[in-house]
């Protein structure tokens, strides 16, 4: 298992925020979990999970003032 896949979303999104040097930042961390059973013979024949995560930072620099 990758490493960013063991860590929990929250901790990859503190992470991120603790390293961040924008004046505003934003961090969304999305993950997807999901199962595929195919049955067959009144039984499962395949079995197969699968798991990603994305995570989108959004950071802005200066306070837009002119």
């Amino acid at each position: 298992m990758s490493d960013h896949l063991a860590r929990a979303p929250q901790e990859i999104a503190e992470h991120a925020l603790a390293l961040a040097r924008a004046d505003h930042t934003t961090v969304v961390v999305d993950e997807l979990t999901a199962a595929d059973l195919r049955w067959a013979g009144n039984g499962v024949t395949l079995l197969s999970s699968h798991r990603a995560r994305s995570v989108t930072v959004v950071s802005i620099m200066g306070r837009g003032e002119r």
